[in-house]
């Protein structure tokens, strides 16, 4: 064998060696050797077409243990570790058994990730700003502040009229084809339909319990896990363009109780880093 395919051979992907070992021996073509899905789920895979009622094989990537590629052209370059050990301990429910409570729960997340969607979510807040648990919507902004965010980027007099398009390009977003609304100053948002501002996908305007508009702004997980390329949303493929801690400093002087985490200095660098370090 040439060296270079050698080479290709031993990076073949964790997830599709050890899902094999799940499913059993299958004719592949010598090419499925260098074939990398670039993302997404195994298990999703194997439900495409099945029953909601099949049951699950194991998760491929609880095979990747020590000793497991030893003596084979295989290399497995990730770490990974299994946070639903123990779901009593966590308050979680455990990994799903079925394709149909897979995809049951991708559904629900869906549905948590749909900015100006009725039941979005935003970080720290969950889809109820009224709650105790939720400290009462206290890691979200009022639209207030919101739209008062360019009083502290200096060099404006007033409002500028592009300030939707200069928002995203500070903290670093993008605009999804959905309507993602907020009030801009005088609205009231459940006269105007959420608002007549468009917010990057960074950010939600959440409902209260009722389905009302709330009024408040929240920071949504699109933040970090979804980035833009030419002008458009690259959903779950990770931001390169994203500055948290610039909407902290900026938000301070407004009074936004979150601004506080700037002392940590949580990002060194713009856009995807180490999340535990803030490098």
């Amino acid at each position: 064998m040439p060296i270079q395919a050698s080479q290709r051979a031993r990076f073949v992907s964790a997830s599709l060696f050890a899902f094999s070992l799940c499913i059993g021996p299958a004719a592949h073509a010598a090419t499925d050797l260098i074939k990398s899905s670039r993302g997404g789920s195994p298990l999703w895979d194997w439900c495409y077409g099945k029953a909601d009622s099949a049951v699950l094989p194991p998760d491929p990537r609880s095979l990747v243990k020590a000793g497991y590629s030893s003596g084979r052209a295989v290399a497995f370059n990730s770490f990974w570790r299994d946070c639903h050990v123990d779901p009593v301990a966590v308050k979680e429910i455990g990994h799903p058994k079925t394709c149909g409570e897979l995809r049951e729960r991708f559904y629900k997340g869906d549905a948590l990730l749909d900015t100006g969607g009725a039941t979005i979510g935003a970080l720290f807040t969950g889809n109820d700003p009224t709650t105790l648990e939720s400290g009462f919507g206290t890691s979200t902004m009022t639209a207030a502040q919101y739209n008062a965010l360019w009083t502290t980027w200096g060099g404006f007099v007033l409002r500028p009229d592009n300030f939707d398009d200069l928002v995203a390009e500070r903290y670093g977003s993008a605009f999804a084809t959905g309507r993602n609304p907020y009030p801009k100053p005088f609205e009231d948002p459940n006269r105007t339909n959420g608002g007549t501002g468009r917010l990057p996908e960074m950010f939600t305007q959440l409902r209260n319990p009722d389905g009302k508009w709330s009024g408040r702004i929240g920071i949504t997980c699109h933040a970090c896990h979804s980035g833009a390329a030419n002008g458009a949303v690259t959903t779950g493929g990770g931001s390169s363009l994203q500055d948290l801690h610039m909407l902290l400093r900026d938000a301070a002087p407004l009074g936004y109780l979150p601004s506080l985490a700037a002392l940590a200095n949580l990002t060194r660098t713009r856009g995807t880093n180490n999340a535990s370090d803030g490098r």
